[in-house]
């Protein structure tokens, strides 16, 4: 896999709807807070962001921007939107709250995933014509404009997922998949092969469903067409999450085959309580 493509401009577009719907429900622009819940083994994780209406209209009206004149993309993305300073000491305080109220540092990265994943995806924009102006001053939302409006398409909460496991202490990565015209982008986290997804090194982590890290659907057997590393750092034990994904995986092949079981339909409502799908 060859990581060194450059792309013209960060614009990166996902057609894949979700199967289950983010909450519909959004703060009002220059509300005084956003509150974000993630699952952890079952049980709601809860944080309520203080909002800054300033910082959010100087990131909306930023102009577009191309990664030309950057060695790699993930020197750009790094460069310009993830470690973009004053967005940093906006999301400091989630961070800080996932570091103290979450004690086992892998279970950090599960808490931020679910996160990301319950921000509601944005289908106005899924379509590529967004039948409601923005006004927005460059495509691709910066990972604070997705807290902030609590919305985005697969590649803005994939940017976010990014920017928090980062900043978590792991090794993380941008990876997309191209198939009949579409894209779609995901988080990868830095994980052992035993785990990883397409030999690339990382978890599957999609920011527009509520599933457990490691569970790709039919992403798993897909050849990216581009991975992206952002940042090294720390490994992630997924040997949990992968046990869970084989399940979930087997459960749902058995309902499309017809023999599906009393033991797996009290497997499915657990592993529903418990990735909150």
């Amino acid at each position: 896999m060859k990581t060194s493509k450059i792309v013209a401009s960060l614009l990166i577009f996902c057609f894949c709807f979700p199967a289950l719907a983010a909450s519909e429900s959004k703060l009002g622009f220059g509300a005084g807070s956003r509150q974000l819940s993630g699952k952890l083994n079952g049980k709601t994780k809860k944080y309520s962001l203080a909002l800054d209406p300033y910082l959010y209209t100087t990131l909306f009206n930023l102009p577009n921007y191309t990664c030309n004149g950057y060695a790699t993309l993930g020197d750009c993305y790094n460069a310009i939107s993830i470690d973009r300073a004053d967005q940093k000491t906006a999301l400091q305080p989630l961070l800080d709250w996932i570091t103290k109220k979450i004690k086992k540092s892998d279970d950090r990265v599960r808490v931020a995933a679910s996160m990301v994943q319950n921000i509601t995806y944005d289908d106005n924009k899924a379509t590529g014509t967004e039948i409601v102006a923005t006004g927005r001053g460059h495509g691709t939302r910066y990972p604070y404009e997705t807290v902030y409006e609590n919305s985005g398409i697969c590649g803005e909460k994939a940017f976010l997922m990014a920017f928090l496991f980062k900043n978590l202490g792991y090794g993380t990565a941008l990876i997309t998949y191209v198939s009949g015209g579409s894209s779609h982008q995901i988080a990868g986290v830095k994980c052992a092969s035993d785990y990883d997804v397409n030999d690339t090194g990382y978890c599957f982590i999609d920011p527009n469903y509520r599933h457990m890290i490691t569970f790709g659907g039919s992403y798993e057997t897909k050849t990216p067409y581009l991975i992206v590393p952002i940042a090294d750092g720390k490994t992630f034990n997924a040997k949990n999450d992968w046990k869970d994904s084989r399940k979930w995986w087997t459960i749902l092949n058995s309902i499309d085959a017809g023999t599906y079981t009393k033991k797996q339909a009290k497997d499915y409502k657990k592993l529903i309580k418990k990735y909150g799908m």
